[in-house]
């Protein structure tokens, strides 16, 4: 892929310097990087120029910088979005890639690493740092077990959730009542209708299940 242009967003002073100078070493063919370090900085470049990379933090001074991943897609024919963040939680990579990033680079990475990974661009492979590959992998194994297990995809209200959460951590109706402030009868009825949802009739197979859902 030929990149002559590349936009950072980044409000930290220190890693816009740290990118200038792995893309100048990753991506010697293009042009000197546009900077922006928040939202609305970062828009004005998008609406007045085209890029083809972008590398975008997560946490700017006003919002999220997965924000911008539409609006890029919308305004830049073939840009290429790569969030680099310190943000490493499952929730937050998934979610930018939902918006349509096609890259996650942690920040921490060495120096070099994050090189290589830049330069992996120009031959089409998505940049993904190797702890974001484990998430992303363990994520979709677990997808797979619930669709090939149903008991490990029951439909559980919040409420039957947190009860059997509490039967896994040991809890009796009478504890589970007391915590939660409602009747032994309410409990048991929850209870009722969470051994016929995950076809079970013991507190063991129901600890078993809650530590499979990731309950516990």
């Amino acid at each position: 892929m030929n990149i002559e242009q590349c936009l950072v967003v980044e409000d930290e002073l220190l890693f816009q310097e740290l990118m200038a100078s792995y893309l100048l070493q990753a991506l010697p063919q293009a042009k000197p990087a546009k900077f922006a370090s928040n939202l609305d900085e970062a828009t004005k470049h998008i609406l007045t120029s085209e890029f083809q990379l972008a590398i975008i933090d997560i946490s700017l001074p006003d919002g999220r910088g997965c924000e911008l991943i539409p609006i890029l897609k919308e305004h830049c024919d073939n840009v290429l979005c790569v969030v680099v963040t310190m943000a490493d939680d499952e929730d937050t990579v998934f979610e930018c890639l939902q918006m349509g990033a096609d890259g996650y680079l942690l920040k921490n990475e060495p120096g070099s690493v994050l090189i290589d990974k830049l330069q992996d661009i120009v031959d089409g492979a998505p940049p993904i740092s190797g702890d974001i590959s484990k998430k992303i992998l363990q994520h979709f194994r677990q997808l797979d077990k619930k669709q090939k297990n149903p008991e490990l995809n029951p439909d559980l209200t919040p409420r039957e959730a947190e009860i059997l959460t509490l039967i896994s951590k040991g809890l009796n109706r009478t504890d589970i009542a007391q915590l939660l402030e409602l009747s032994r009868y309410t409990i048991a009825d929850h209870i009722k209708s969470i051994y016929r949802k995950l076809g079970i009739s013991s507190r063991a197979e129901a600890t078993r299940i809650a530590i499979e859902l990731g309950l516990e």
